[in-house]
């Protein structure tokens, strides 16, 4: 099993970050991560099952998740199909209090990847370690950018924090 982790400290405030970690659709329809494709299949308030198209150097990886929301500050994406099933990205989030008692100022986040390598991928495990953990990187960085520019504003999805609720003509897909 490979275990990666990466961390970063993102300039807002803790409940912006865990929103915009568990908003798969926001992910999905604003590419806020660049080689990566999402699709979100189902979405509950309490969970979000969603499939994810990584490039990784020359190669595609497919990847099917379901991410809980039952901790916001500890949220698990379980890899449930495709390249590393049975594996894990963890996202713990926590604040990062202001100068002199000032409050929250930050957010740190820590990303850890577990991934389950078997057969001739066990061979490649150090170069995936490498690549995985660049891949990891660049997208803690790629959130961080998103949401310090000031583009993610929560309400971006109804997700997690109200169910859709579809009326014949308003043009919503009630999936």
């Amino acid at each position: 099993m490979l275990v990666i982790t990466r961390n970063v400290t993102i300039d807002r405030p803790v409940g912006e970050v865990e929103q915009q970690f568990g908003d798969v659709a926001h992910h999905e329809r604003t590419a806020v991560h660049h080689g990566v494709q999402f699709v979100v299949l189902d979405e509950t308030p309490e969970f979000c099952v969603y499939e994810q198209v990584t490039k990784l150097g020359p190669a595609r990886i497919r990847q099917s998740f379901r991410l809980e929301r039952n901790d916001p500050a500890c949220q698990v994406n379980t890899i449930t199909g495709g390249a590393f099933s049975g594996g894990s990205i963890t996202f713990k989030i926590t604040p990062i209090e202001g100068e002199g008692g000032g409050g929250e100022r930050a957010t740190a986040v820590t990303a850890t990847l577990r991934a389950p390598v078997t057969g001739i991928a066990a061979w490649f495990a150090p170069v995936l370690r490498r690549a995985l953990g660049r891949s990891l990187a660049r997208a803690l960085g790629e959130d961080r950018r998103d949401l310090e520019s000031g583009k993610y504003s929560g309400r971006a999805s109804p997700f997690p924090h109200t169910p859709r609720i579809a009326s014949a003509g308003d043009g919503v897909d009630p999936r």
